[in-house]
């Protein structure tokens, strides 16, 4: 993926489209798009196999702009990301949305719990954001008002009993967002304010 990166950075400098000195940031950023492309693909070719797309959607739909919002913890490399998103969509996909179909409780708490970490912690600035005193404070105020956006969507749904086989992806999503976040906090990937 880097070398690609760094092939389409040169093309736009050599064809003068940007210039030389934000080279390195053009990378990176070809870099997370991407791995972007790969993890949605990815997930979404898995969903379509095990016959759970719309569930899928629903778990990207939540959890990926949530996390946009919340940084979290980053992986240093960007296979190592991808094994990770893939391992994490398995344990959601095969674990965790069963255990909250048998037990309402565990995701009752789980969207609780996540809804007070995210309340509290988000957004986690990780070197590779760096952002500054406005964005820290426009992400936070976003990932609040998502996340009551979520909240209420789930208590609607669940009293509705419209989805509740899909609700579990929407509650996952969070779940896995706020267990990010108390990972980059435990390994103090955070660049903190001075």
């Amino acid at each position: 993926m880097h070398r690609i990166s760094v092939c389409l950075t040169d093309y736009l400098i050599v064809n003068r489209i940007i210039a030389d000195d934000v080279r390195e940031d053009h990378i990176y950023g070809f870099e997370v798009l991407l791995g972007k492309i790969i993890n949605y693909t990815t997930l979404l070719f898995l969903a379509y196999i095990n016959g759970n797309f719309v569930q899928t959607l629903l778990f990207m739909m939540t959890f990926f702009p949530l996390r946009a919002r919340t940084g979290g913890y980053h992986c240093k490399k960007a296979f190592t990301c991808y094994l990770g998103t893939f391992v994490i969509y398995m344990v959601v996909t095969n674990v965790v949305t069963k255990l909250f179909i048998e037990h309402t409780g565990i995701m009752i708490l789980t969207i609780f719990l996540s809804a007070v970490i995210i309340y509290f912690l988000a957004p986690i600035n990780h070197p590779n954001l760096g952002l500054d005193k406005e964005e820290i404070k426009q992400c936070k105020s976003s990932a609040r008002w998502l996340m009551w956006l979520i909240g209420i969507c789930v208590l609607v749904l669940w009293w509705l009993n419209i989805i509740p086989d899909k609700i579990v992806y929407i509650v996952a999503g969070v779940g896995v967002d706020a267990g990010l976040l108390i990972t980059a906090k435990i390994l103090r990937q955070e660049v903190k304010e001075e």
